[in-house]
């Protein structure tokens, strides 16, 4: 299951990257920025993956219940599921939406990427995470439409990746507020 759900989001190829030229002890002012040598994809990057990473992700995702069939909707399964189903399905109705299966599995899918993410990034979550994420993630880039103008591509990578943030708050809440944190440092000006 796990490698197909990481290849399937691109979250593999989002997430692992070889780099270059870093200090050793990281206090060097001198020293040139990291660059990337190597981008691991699909098989390799799993392979590539800290074993005890790899089994956290499993577990967590063991623990969501995600199921085995990944063409299929996504409903909730647990409690934290519930409440975040319920929070978007209330914001998307206050709004005059007409909630669905599809935006249900979008929202879940959402929720699930951004705690893979961060287990993957070892929870350390900040803005260029985010944005990082947000530009390589395949699970985006058909959420978004290709035309979209600059001001439209903007207003729905904060809309969805906003969806990300409250699925994470709810799902992996150790990692919510980091999220959170990042959103409101990419996107907060977006709303407000």
């Amino acid at each position: 299951m796990t490698r197909s759900f990481l290849s399937a989001l691109g979250i593999v190829s989002a997430g692992v990257l070889g780099l270059a030229g870093c200090a050793s002890n990281g206090l060097d002012a001198r020293a040139p920025e990291p660059t990337v040598t190597a981008r691991l994809d699909g098989q390799a990057a799993v392979d590539a993956m800290d074993p005890k990473v790899l089994a956290e992700y499993e577990s967590f995702f063991a623990e969501q219940n995600y199921p085995e069939d990944e063409t299929s909707p996504l409903t909730p399964t647990t409690a934290a599921q519930d409440a975040f189903v319920a929070e978007e399905r209330a914001m998307f109705t206050e709004r005059g939406w007409e909630w669905n299966a599809d935006e249900q599995t979008i929202a879940l899918s959402l929720a699930f990427e951004g705690c893979g993410v961060a287990i993957l990034n070892g929870h350390a979550v900040d803005a260029e995470l985010l944005r990082h994420h947000v530009a390589f993630s395949e699970l985006f880039a058909y959420l978004i439409d290709p035309e979209a103008t600059e001001d439209q591509r903007r207003a729905a990578e904060a809309d969805f990746s906003g969806t990300l943030v409250s699925g994470t708050v709810h799902l992996c809440p150790d990692d919510g507020a980091s999220w959170s944190a990042a959103w409101n440092e990419v996107y907060g000006e977006t709303n407000g």
